[in-house]
């Protein structure tokens, strides 16, 4: 049985699709890779992924294709339950000035007392929806758990300068 391989997602994080067999039965094989440190044109696959029989694929994309409204708002912010609600709390902070969490359809942004001369300048509505917006785009666009941190560490450092 021929072996096919697609790559998708970027080249620091990429995704591989792997149709191939698994103790002589046909499986789909979707598992996180990395690239090797001495050839970066070879990948390393994860621990990370899931590897699925014919039957399993099929009922995996009868759902995906079934619920693809509802699976986009989730990925858009969009709670169809509740309307989601950004909250903005003022408390001592430990590491970062800055924190954000999800939880039920709110979010709830913290801020330390080092940041509130930002909440005096920005509306008290502004300060907490840009600091999720931000949050939000760099968990969808680094994938890197190290990469997301080192990220919101340098944001923390500019707040705090501003």
């Amino acid at each position: 049985m021929a072996e096919l391989k697609y790559v998708v997602g970027t080249k620091r994080n990429p995704l591989v699709i792997h149709l191939g067999e698994y103790e002589g039965r046909p499986r789909m094989d979707i598992r996180k890779h990395y690239p090797s440190k001495e050839n970066p044109e070879v990948l390393n696959p994860t621990r990370k992924g899931i590897s699925l029989n014919h039957s399993q694929l099929e009922q995996l994309l009868d759902v995906i294709i079934s619920k693809k409204d509802t699976i986009d708002d989730f990925f858009h912010g969009k709670n169809m339950d509740s309307v989601n609600q950004t909250f903005l709390e003022e408390k001592p902070l430990i590491g970062r000035s800055f924190n954000v969490e999800f939880f039920n359809g709110q979010t709830n942004v913290s801020i330390s007392s080092e940041l509130s001369h930002l909440k005096n300048r920005a509306s008290n509505e502004l300060l907490p929806q840009l600091l999720e917006a931000f949050y939000r785009s760099a968990l969808d666009a680094i994938e890197d758990s190290d990469d997301f941190h080192m990220l919101m560490d340098r944001l923390n450092f500019i707040l705090n300068r501003i």
